[in-house]
């Protein structure tokens, strides 16, 4: 398992250089934008449980590509949200 995600925000600019400063395996992060799905797998095709919104933390546990696995703060337990979506 990679300890950063290597993938770009289509349009932004953002890239590698933007991943080095988001969370790492077994850190906490925050949610940065409102409305943010998070999912039972790591990928769109799978279902959204749920939505989160800015400042939610989140304890992630596991790395998918672009996916984070962790706990929501006061919420589920083994979610995956997208790594555009987290930063420390």
């Amino acid at each position: 398992m990679s300890s950063t995600a290597s993938a770009s925000v289509p349009g932004t600019g953002e890239g590698p250089a933007r991943v080095q400063n988001i969370c790492v395996e077994q850190h906490t992060c925050f949610v940065t934008e409102n409305n943010v799905n998070f999912r039972s797998g790591p990928g769109t095709s799978y279902p959204s449980l749920g939505q989160v919104h800015r400042g939610q933390g989140f304890d992630v546990v596991e790395l998918s590509g672009d996916w984070f696995k962790g706990t929501l703060w006061g919420g589920p337990s083994n979610v995956w949200i997208h790594w555009a979506y987290l930063d420390m």
